[in-house]
Protein backbone atom coordinates (compact mmCIF):
# COMPACT_ATOMS: atom_id res chain seq x y z
CA UNK A 1 0.00 0.00 0.00
CA UNK A 2 1.39 3.49 -0.87
CA UNK A 3 2.86 5.49 2.07
CA UNK A 4 0.26 8.29 1.87
CA UNK A 5 -2.58 5.76 1.86
CA UNK A 6 -1.07 4.05 4.91
CA UNK A 7 -0.93 7.37 6.78
CA UNK A 8 -4.56 8.12 5.94
CA UNK A 9 -5.61 4.65 7.09
CA UNK A 10 -3.68 5.03 10.38
CA UNK A 11 -5.24 8.45 10.93
CA UNK A 12 -8.74 7.07 10.34
CA UNK A 13 -8.04 4.27 12.80
CA UNK A 14 -7.00 6.79 15.44
CA UNK A 15 -10.14 8.88 14.80
CA UNK A 16 -12.25 5.77 15.18
CA UNK A 17 -11.00 5.39 18.75
CA UNK A 18 -12.21 8.74 20.10
CA UNK A 19 -13.02 8.53 23.79
CA UNK A 20 -10.68 5.60 24.38
CA UNK A 21 -7.12 4.85 25.48
CA UNK A 22 -5.52 2.25 23.19
CA UNK A 23 -2.29 0.90 21.72
CA UNK A 24 -1.22 2.61 18.50
CA UNK A 25 1.24 0.07 17.12
CA UNK A 26 4.34 0.66 15.04
CA UNK A 27 6.54 1.29 18.13
CA UNK A 28 6.66 -0.96 21.17
CA UNK A 29 4.71 0.66 24.03
CA UNK A 30 3.30 3.56 21.97
CA UNK A 31 -0.22 4.41 23.17
CA UNK A 32 -2.83 7.09 22.62
CA UNK A 33 -5.25 8.58 25.14
CA UNK A 34 -8.15 10.07 23.14
CA UNK A 35 -10.54 10.66 26.01
CA UNK A 36 -10.22 14.47 26.18
CA UNK A 37 -11.18 15.53 22.68
CA UNK A 38 -7.74 15.23 21.06
CA UNK A 39 -5.11 12.47 20.79
CA UNK A 40 -2.44 12.40 23.51
CA UNK A 41 0.44 10.09 22.58
CA UNK A 42 2.75 8.54 25.14
CA UNK A 43 5.19 5.70 25.55
CA UNK A 44 4.69 3.09 28.25
CA UNK A 45 7.33 0.70 29.58
CA UNK A 46 8.16 -1.25 32.71
CA UNK A 47 11.09 -0.86 35.10
CA UNK A 48 11.32 -3.32 38.02
CA UNK A 49 7.68 -4.27 37.56
CA UNK A 50 6.41 -0.67 37.59
CA UNK A 51 5.01 1.20 34.62
CA UNK A 52 6.67 4.40 33.48
CA UNK A 53 5.31 6.92 31.01
CA UNK A 54 6.90 9.36 28.60
CA UNK A 55 4.51 11.88 26.99
CA UNK A 56 5.39 12.93 23.46
CA UNK A 57 3.68 16.37 23.39
CA UNK A 58 2.17 16.14 19.92
CA UNK A 59 -1.23 15.48 18.31
CA UNK A 60 0.37 14.25 15.08
CA UNK A 61 0.58 10.48 14.69
CA UNK A 62 3.61 10.78 12.39
CA UNK A 63 5.52 12.98 14.81
CA UNK A 64 4.47 10.77 17.73
CA UNK A 65 6.00 7.70 16.08
CA UNK A 66 9.25 9.56 15.34
CA UNK A 67 9.58 10.72 18.93
CA UNK A 68 8.56 7.30 20.24
CA UNK A 69 11.28 5.53 18.21
CA UNK A 70 13.92 7.92 19.62
CA UNK A 71 12.65 7.40 23.19
CA UNK A 72 12.39 3.62 22.69
CA UNK A 73 16.03 3.48 21.63
CA UNK A 74 17.01 5.22 24.92
CA UNK A 75 14.84 2.81 26.91
CA UNK A 76 16.45 -0.17 25.22
CA UNK A 77 19.82 1.22 26.32
CA UNK A 78 18.60 1.41 29.91
CA UNK A 79 18.10 5.17 29.88
CA UNK A 80 15.08 7.18 31.02
CA UNK A 81 13.83 9.48 28.22
CA UNK A 82 12.14 11.74 30.81
CA UNK A 83 15.49 12.31 32.54
CA UNK A 84 17.18 12.95 29.19
CA UNK A 85 14.52 15.53 28.30
CA UNK A 86 14.92 17.21 31.69
CA UNK A 87 18.67 17.45 31.17
CA UNK A 88 18.20 18.86 27.67
CA UNK A 89 15.71 21.42 29.00
CA UNK A 90 18.15 22.42 31.75
CA UNK A 91 20.94 22.79 29.21
CA UNK A 92 18.73 24.94 26.96
CA UNK A 93 17.75 27.09 29.92
CA UNK A 94 21.40 27.54 30.92
CA UNK A 95 22.38 28.48 27.37
CA UNK A 96 19.50 30.95 27.19
CA UNK A 97 20.54 32.43 30.55
CA UNK A 98 24.11 32.86 29.38
CA UNK A 99 22.88 34.41 26.14
CA UNK A 100 20.74 36.86 28.10
CA UNK A 101 23.69 37.72 30.34
CA UNK A 102 25.94 38.14 27.34
CA UNK A 103 23.49 40.48 25.64
CA UNK A 104 23.12 42.45 28.87
CA UNK A 105 26.91 43.10 28.89
CA UNK A 106 26.98 45.32 25.82
CA UNK A 107 29.62 47.99 25.36
CA UNK A 108 27.01 50.66 26.14
CA UNK A 109 26.08 49.05 29.48
CA UNK A 110 29.64 48.36 30.62
CA UNK A 111 30.95 51.74 29.38
CA UNK A 112 28.28 53.47 31.47
CA UNK A 113 29.39 51.46 34.52
CA UNK A 114 33.03 52.34 33.87
CA UNK A 115 32.30 56.05 33.45
CA UNK A 116 30.17 56.08 36.59
CA UNK A 117 33.00 54.33 38.47
CA UNK A 118 35.60 56.76 37.08
CA UNK A 119 33.63 59.82 38.12
CA UNK A 120 32.92 58.43 41.59
CA UNK A 121 36.59 57.70 42.40
CA UNK A 122 37.98 60.86 40.79
CA UNK A 123 39.73 59.03 37.97
CA UNK A 124 39.90 62.21 35.89
CA UNK A 125 41.27 65.42 37.32
CA UNK A 126 39.80 68.83 36.57
CA UNK A 127 36.18 69.84 36.52
CA UNK A 128 35.44 69.00 32.90
CA UNK A 129 38.10 66.43 31.97
CA UNK A 130 35.92 63.41 32.70
CA UNK A 131 32.85 64.87 30.97
CA UNK A 132 34.87 65.72 27.85
CA UNK A 133 36.43 62.25 27.72
CA UNK A 134 33.03 60.58 28.04
CA UNK A 135 31.39 62.84 25.46
CA UNK A 136 34.22 62.36 22.95
CA UNK A 137 33.98 58.58 23.26
CA UNK A 138 30.18 58.39 23.04
CA UNK A 139 30.07 60.61 19.96
CA UNK A 140 32.73 58.70 18.03
CA UNK A 141 31.64 56.43 15.13
CA UNK A 142 33.53 53.44 16.57
CA UNK A 143 31.49 53.58 19.79
CA UNK A 144 28.25 54.00 17.87
CA UNK A 145 29.15 50.95 15.78
CA UNK A 146 29.88 48.83 18.86
CA UNK A 147 27.44 50.25 21.43
CA UNK A 148 24.96 47.35 21.32
CA UNK A 149 27.63 44.67 20.80
CA UNK A 150 28.17 42.27 23.74
CA UNK A 151 31.72 42.67 25.02
CA UNK A 152 32.42 38.99 24.41
CA UNK A 153 31.66 39.31 20.68
CA UNK A 154 34.31 41.91 19.83
CA UNK A 155 37.36 40.21 18.33
CA UNK A 156 40.84 41.67 17.67
CA UNK A 157 40.14 41.26 13.96
CA UNK A 158 36.93 43.30 14.07
CA UNK A 159 38.55 45.95 16.27
CA UNK A 160 41.39 46.19 13.75
CA UNK A 161 38.94 46.77 10.88
CA UNK A 162 37.22 49.53 12.87
CA UNK A 163 40.42 51.27 13.93
CA UNK A 164 42.75 50.94 10.94
CA UNK A 165 41.42 53.86 8.85
CA UNK A 166 40.92 56.05 11.92
CA UNK A 167 44.49 55.40 13.05
CA UNK A 168 45.87 56.25 9.64
CA UNK A 169 43.80 59.42 9.10
CA UNK A 170 43.34 60.91 12.59
CA UNK A 171 45.96 59.20 14.78
CA UNK A 172 45.59 61.54 17.76
CA UNK A 173 41.83 60.99 17.93
CA UNK A 174 42.24 57.25 17.38
CA UNK A 175 44.71 57.10 20.27
CA UNK A 176 42.21 58.74 22.62
CA UNK A 177 39.29 56.52 21.57
CA UNK A 178 41.43 53.38 21.79
CA UNK A 179 42.75 54.40 25.19
CA UNK A 180 39.20 54.76 26.53
CA UNK A 181 38.02 51.49 24.96
CA UNK A 182 41.08 49.71 26.35
CA UNK A 183 40.34 51.07 29.85
CA UNK A 184 36.70 49.95 29.59
CA UNK A 185 37.79 46.39 28.73
CA UNK A 186 40.39 46.34 31.51
CA UNK A 187 37.67 47.48 33.92
CA UNK A 188 35.35 44.75 32.57
CA UNK A 189 38.01 42.04 33.02
CA UNK A 190 38.76 43.26 36.55
CA UNK A 191 35.08 43.03 37.54
CA UNK A 192 34.36 39.72 35.72
CA UNK A 193 32.27 41.42 33.03
CA UNK A 194 34.57 40.13 30.29
CA UNK A 195 37.14 37.36 30.04
CA UNK A 196 39.69 39.02 27.75
CA UNK A 197 40.61 42.43 26.33
CA UNK A 198 40.47 42.24 22.50
CA UNK A 199 41.98 45.74 22.04
CA UNK A 200 45.09 45.21 24.17
CA UNK A 201 48.11 46.36 22.16
CA UNK A 202 50.20 43.69 23.88
CA UNK A 203 47.99 40.95 22.40
CA UNK A 204 46.79 39.94 18.90
CA UNK A 205 45.29 43.40 18.33
CA UNK A 206 48.74 44.94 18.70
CA UNK A 207 50.14 42.55 16.08
CA UNK A 208 47.43 43.63 13.63
CA UNK A 209 47.53 47.36 14.26
CA UNK A 210 51.29 47.66 14.84
CA UNK A 211 52.34 48.18 11.19
CA UNK A 212 49.73 50.93 10.75
CA UNK A 213 50.88 52.80 13.84
CA UNK A 214 54.50 52.47 12.76
CA UNK A 215 53.77 53.70 9.25
CA UNK A 216 51.65 56.72 10.16
CA UNK A 217 53.13 60.17 9.87
CA UNK A 218 54.94 61.43 12.91
CA UNK A 219 53.26 64.48 14.43
CA UNK A 220 54.86 67.82 13.72
CA UNK A 221 56.64 69.48 16.65
CA UNK A 222 54.55 71.95 18.62
CA UNK A 223 55.17 75.62 17.80
CA UNK A 224 57.52 77.46 20.14
CA UNK A 225 59.51 80.72 20.05
CA UNK A 226 63.28 80.76 19.76
CA UNK A 227 64.72 80.36 23.20
CA UNK A 228 66.55 83.69 22.73
CA UNK A 229 63.12 85.42 22.61
CA UNK A 230 61.81 84.10 25.93
CA UNK A 231 62.80 87.30 27.83
CA UNK A 232 60.87 89.41 25.28
CA UNK A 233 57.85 87.12 25.57
CA UNK A 234 57.79 87.34 29.35
CA UNK A 235 58.18 91.11 29.19
CA UNK A 236 55.06 91.17 26.99
CA UNK A 237 53.21 89.48 29.87
CA UNK A 238 53.72 92.40 32.28
CA UNK A 239 50.45 94.27 31.49
CA UNK A 240 48.31 91.24 32.43
CA UNK A 241 47.14 90.48 35.98
CA UNK A 242 45.34 87.12 35.77
CA UNK A 243 46.27 83.97 37.68
CA UNK A 244 46.70 82.33 34.25
CA UNK A 245 49.58 84.73 33.61
CA UNK A 246 51.39 83.60 36.77
CA UNK A 247 50.72 79.98 35.92
CA UNK A 248 52.25 80.48 32.47
CA UNK A 249 55.35 82.21 33.83
CA UNK A 250 55.75 79.46 36.45
CA UNK A 251 55.41 76.82 33.75
CA UNK A 252 58.21 78.49 31.78
CA UNK A 253 60.49 78.94 34.81
CA UNK A 254 60.07 75.29 35.85
CA UNK A 255 59.82 73.79 32.33
CA UNK A 256 56.83 71.73 33.48
CA UNK A 257 53.86 70.33 31.62
CA UNK A 258 50.59 72.24 31.72
CA UNK A 259 48.74 69.66 33.82
CA UNK A 260 51.46 69.59 36.47
CA UNK A 261 51.33 73.38 36.74
CA UNK A 262 47.53 73.74 36.74
CA UNK A 263 46.95 71.06 39.37
CA UNK A 264 49.84 72.00 41.67
CA UNK A 265 48.72 72.19 45.32
CA UNK A 266 50.38 74.08 48.17
CA UNK A 267 51.03 70.79 49.95
CA UNK A 268 53.29 69.88 47.00
CA UNK A 269 55.43 73.01 47.57
CA UNK A 270 58.38 73.16 49.97
CA UNK A 271 59.77 76.70 49.93
CA UNK A 272 62.49 75.89 52.47
CA UNK A 273 63.91 73.08 50.38
CA UNK A 274 63.11 75.05 47.18
CA UNK A 275 61.32 72.14 45.58
CA UNK A 276 57.92 71.09 44.25
CA UNK A 277 56.81 67.48 43.83
CA UNK A 278 54.37 66.58 41.08
CA UNK A 279 51.81 63.98 42.14
CA UNK A 280 51.83 60.78 40.01
CA UNK A 281 48.20 61.36 38.98
CA UNK A 282 49.16 64.80 37.63
CA UNK A 283 52.28 63.63 35.81
CA UNK A 284 51.75 62.54 32.23
CA UNK A 285 54.79 60.26 32.11
CA UNK A 286 53.94 58.49 35.38
CA UNK A 287 50.43 57.75 34.09
CA UNK A 288 51.53 56.85 30.58
CA UNK A 289 54.13 54.34 31.76
CA UNK A 290 52.25 53.33 34.93
CA UNK A 291 55.40 54.10 36.89
CA UNK A 292 55.07 56.17 40.05
CA UNK A 293 58.84 55.88 40.66
CA UNK A 294 59.69 58.21 37.76
CA UNK A 295 61.39 61.53 38.69
CA UNK A 296 58.78 64.05 39.89
CA UNK A 297 60.81 66.59 41.88
CA UNK A 298 61.41 70.02 40.37
CA UNK A 299 63.96 72.38 41.87
CA UNK A 300 62.96 76.01 42.14
CA UNK A 301 64.94 79.10 41.23
CA UNK A 302 64.86 82.15 43.48
CA UNK A 303 62.58 83.86 40.95
CA UNK A 304 60.13 80.94 40.94
CA UNK A 305 59.98 81.12 44.74
CA UNK A 306 59.36 84.87 44.57
CA UNK A 307 56.50 84.25 42.14
CA UNK A 308 54.95 81.68 44.49
CA UNK A 309 55.21 84.09 47.42
CA UNK A 310 53.28 86.67 45.42
CA UNK A 311 50.23 84.36 45.24
CA UNK A 312 47.74 84.52 48.15
CA UNK A 313 46.85 81.11 49.61
CA UNK A 314 43.07 81.24 49.15
CA UNK A 315 42.75 77.66 47.94
CA UNK A 316 44.55 74.35 48.17
CA UNK A 317 45.53 74.94 44.53
CA UNK A 318 48.48 77.24 43.82
CA UNK A 319 46.79 78.51 40.67
CA UNK A 320 43.07 78.43 41.49
CA UNK A 321 40.04 79.14 39.35
CA UNK A 322 36.93 80.38 41.11
CA UNK A 323 33.63 78.97 39.86
CA UNK A 324 30.36 79.26 41.71
CA UNK A 325 31.05 79.08 45.41
CA UNK A 326 34.32 77.17 45.33
CA UNK A 327 37.85 76.98 43.97
CA UNK A 328 39.13 74.53 41.39
CA UNK A 329 42.38 73.92 39.56
CA UNK A 330 42.74 76.03 36.44
CA UNK A 331 41.00 74.48 33.44
CA UNK A 332 43.08 72.92 30.67
CA UNK A 333 42.36 75.86 28.36
CA UNK A 334 43.29 78.67 30.78
CA UNK A 335 47.04 78.94 30.07
CA UNK A 336 46.69 78.44 26.28
CA UNK A 337 44.00 81.16 26.20
CA UNK A 338 46.28 83.54 28.10
CA UNK A 339 49.17 82.96 25.67
CA UNK A 340 46.75 83.36 22.75
CA UNK A 341 45.84 86.80 24.11
CA UNK A 342 49.52 87.79 24.34
CA UNK A 343 49.99 86.63 20.75
CA UNK A 344 46.99 88.60 19.48
CA UNK A 345 48.10 91.77 21.29
CA UNK A 346 51.54 91.55 19.65
CA UNK A 347 49.93 90.84 16.28
CA UNK A 348 47.98 94.09 16.51
CA UNK A 349 51.28 95.92 16.84
CA UNK A 350 53.52 94.16 14.33
CA UNK A 351 51.10 92.14 12.18
CA UNK A 352 52.90 88.91 13.08
CA UNK A 353 52.45 88.06 16.74
CA UNK A 354 54.16 85.27 18.64
CA UNK A 355 54.56 82.55 16.01
CA UNK A 356 56.97 79.77 15.10
CA UNK A 357 58.24 80.26 11.55
CA UNK A 358 59.33 76.60 11.44
CA UNK A 359 55.82 75.28 12.18
CA UNK A 360 53.39 75.95 9.36
CA UNK A 361 49.65 75.32 9.15
CA UNK A 362 47.91 73.78 6.11
CA UNK A 363 47.89 77.19 4.43
CA UNK A 364 51.63 77.59 4.85
CA UNK A 365 51.36 80.24 7.57
CA UNK A 366 53.40 80.12 10.81
CA UNK A 367 51.48 78.74 13.76
CA UNK A 368 51.06 80.70 17.02
CA UNK A 369 53.23 79.37 19.84
CA UNK A 370 51.74 77.12 22.54
CA UNK A 371 52.58 76.87 26.28
CA UNK A 372 53.92 73.29 26.28
CA UNK A 373 56.61 73.86 23.65
CA UNK A 374 57.32 77.37 24.93
CA UNK A 375 58.10 76.03 28.40
CA UNK A 376 59.85 72.77 27.51
CA UNK A 377 61.29 72.83 23.99
CA UNK A 378 62.95 76.20 24.56
CA UNK A 379 64.39 75.00 27.87
CA UNK A 380 65.88 71.90 26.30
CA UNK A 381 67.35 73.82 23.37
CA UNK A 382 68.82 76.44 25.72
CA UNK A 383 70.26 73.73 27.99
CA UNK A 384 71.95 72.03 25.03
CA UNK A 385 73.36 75.37 23.89
CA UNK A 386 74.72 75.92 27.39
CA UNK A 387 76.41 72.49 27.24
CA UNK A 388 74.59 71.13 30.29
CA UNK A 389 74.62 67.35 30.62
CA UNK A 390 71.84 65.51 28.81
CA UNK A 391 71.03 63.44 31.90
CA UNK A 392 70.59 66.48 34.13
CA UNK A 393 68.46 68.21 31.48
CA UNK A 394 66.20 65.18 31.08
CA UNK A 395 65.75 64.94 34.84
CA UNK A 396 64.82 68.63 34.96
CA UNK A 397 62.09 67.84 32.41
CA UNK A 398 60.95 64.86 34.54
CA UNK A 399 62.04 62.49 31.79
CA UNK A 400 63.48 59.16 32.81
CA UNK A 401 66.91 59.08 31.11
CA UNK A 402 67.30 56.12 28.77
CA UNK A 403 69.53 53.43 30.22
CA UNK A 404 69.94 49.98 28.68
CA UNK A 405 70.42 48.62 32.21
CA UNK A 406 67.26 50.38 33.47
CA UNK A 407 69.13 52.36 36.09
CA UNK A 408 70.95 49.38 37.52
CA UNK A 409 74.23 51.34 37.60
CA UNK A 410 73.63 55.06 37.08
CA UNK A 411 71.17 56.16 39.72
CA UNK A 412 72.55 59.67 40.30
CA UNK A 413 69.83 62.31 40.67
CA UNK A 414 72.29 65.18 40.03
CA UNK A 415 70.49 67.42 42.52
CA UNK A 416 73.03 70.25 42.69
CA UNK A 417 73.51 70.33 38.92
CA UNK A 418 69.76 70.47 38.38
CA UNK A 419 69.43 73.31 40.90
CA UNK A 420 72.12 75.26 39.06
CA UNK A 421 70.46 74.64 35.68
CA UNK A 422 67.04 75.84 36.86
CA UNK A 423 68.57 78.97 38.45
CA UNK A 424 70.54 79.79 35.30
CA UNK A 425 67.41 79.24 33.20
CA UNK A 426 65.41 81.66 35.36
CA UNK A 427 68.22 84.23 35.23
CA UNK A 428 68.22 83.96 31.43
CA UNK A 429 64.42 84.13 31.05
CA UNK A 430 63.96 87.13 33.33
CA UNK A 431 66.98 89.22 32.38
CA UNK A 432 66.16 92.92 32.25
CA UNK A 433 62.65 92.43 33.68
CA UNK A 434 61.28 94.11 36.82
CA UNK A 435 59.95 91.14 38.81
CA UNK A 436 57.60 93.29 40.91
CA UNK A 437 55.92 94.44 37.70
CA UNK A 438 55.87 90.93 36.19
CA UNK A 439 54.52 89.20 39.31
CA UNK A 440 51.91 91.84 40.15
Amino acid sequence: MPKVATEIKNHLQIEANKGKMFCVGGVKGLKCDYRRGKPCYFLQWKVNGKYRYHYLNTTSLKEAKEKAREARAWIDEGLDPNEIKRQEAAQREELERKEREKKAKTLRVVADKYFEHGLSVGLWKGKDQGAKKISRFRNHPIYKELAETPLSELTPQRAFILFKDCWAETPSQADKIHDTLNQIYNYAVAYDLAETNPVDKKGPFGVLIGPIIKARKKPNPLPAPKYQDIPKLLKDCIPYTSISKKAFIFQVLTATRGEATRTLEWEDVDLEKKIITVKPENDKASKEFNDSTRPRDIYLSEQAIQLLKSIPRISKFVFPSREGGGFYALGSGAIPEFLKGVHQEKKLKDGIGWVDSNCLDKNGKPKPIVPHATARSTFKTWSQEMKHSDRATELCLLHKPKDIYDGAYNRAELVEERRQIMQQWADFCLQGIDLKELFS
